[in-house]
């Protein structure tokens, strides 16, 4: 009556129910995540070059055609509604060619992208970063920032008399420097003042958007734990074989 005086037909069924029960918990578990939805933090689909910012980088998204300032609005049949979206597909799909629609100007464009892939993780990756909007959307109690009358809502507009229009920009422009002169703007008018550099509390925090994912009924909650479940298993298998 032990484990191993039973056929060995059973004891492959035993050792087959653990894993299965995982299966079907996770199916159990996607029907109530599709039924109730979670918030996720990201930002717009606008994109920065990351050789741009880092030039030992590649960015196999330069190569296509690609430029700073685009937003990505979809990729081959997904539509895209935040950076998030753009990391999600784009690392599911090393080194393979992707068709890209982008904004350029109110122009839509089409380029296609050949994914370069992560030697270190299996992921595709194109050489982008998300564009943040230099408008301040916390500034912490008693930090550097404060001190120096930076509030919520303002926009940094230079850095040492340079044009900043993204968070990139802030930080190439505060890289290995003890201080800097910060301009910024808001509804009360510009300004300016010197930032000590020096500790870790400068005290500023970029806005981040949030989203929350799509909700579904019951007979649909069910439908979507199927299909994440079935994706899921297929993700689990398909990263296998990228390590190889």
């Amino acid at each position: 009556d032990s484990l191993y005086g039973v056929h060995p037909l059973k004891r492959a069924f035993i050792a087959f129910m653990g894993p299965f029960f995982n299966v079907i918990f996770a199916f159990f578990a996607f029907i109530i995540i599709s039924a109730i939805g979670y918030n996720y933090y990201s930002t717009p689909s606008k994109i920065i070059l990351a050789n741009e910012v880092y030039p030992e980088y590649s960015s196999s998204a330069a190569k296509a055609g690609l430029q700073t300032g685009d937003t990505i609005i979809q990729i081959d049949d997904e539509p895209i509604n935040n950076f998030a979206d753009i990391s999600s597909y784009v690392s599911l799909h090393p080194d393979e060619e992707l068709t890209f629609k982008i904004l350029r100007n109110n122009q839509e464009l089409s380029l296609v992208v050949k994914t370069e892939l992560d030697t270190e993780t299996g992921a595709g990756k194109i050489g982008v970063l998300n564009w943040v909007d230099p408008i301040i959307g916390d500034i912490l109690p008693e930090s550097n920032a404060e001190k120096i009358g930076i509030r919520p809502g303002s926009i940094i507009t230079k850095i040492d008399s340079v044009p900043v229009f993204n968070t990139s920009d802030i930080s190439l422009n505060l890289t290995n420097k003890t201080n800097a002169v910060i301009e910024w703007k808001n509804d009360s008018g510009d300004f300016s003042g010197v930032l000590d550099l020096n500790t870790d509390d400068v005290g500023i925090i970029f806005n981040s958007n949030a989203y929350h994912t799509p909700t579904y009924g019951f007979f649909g909650s069910i439908k979507q734990g199927f299909l994440e479940t079935v994706e899921t298993i297929g993700l689990t298998f398909k990263s296998i074989g990228l390590l190889f």
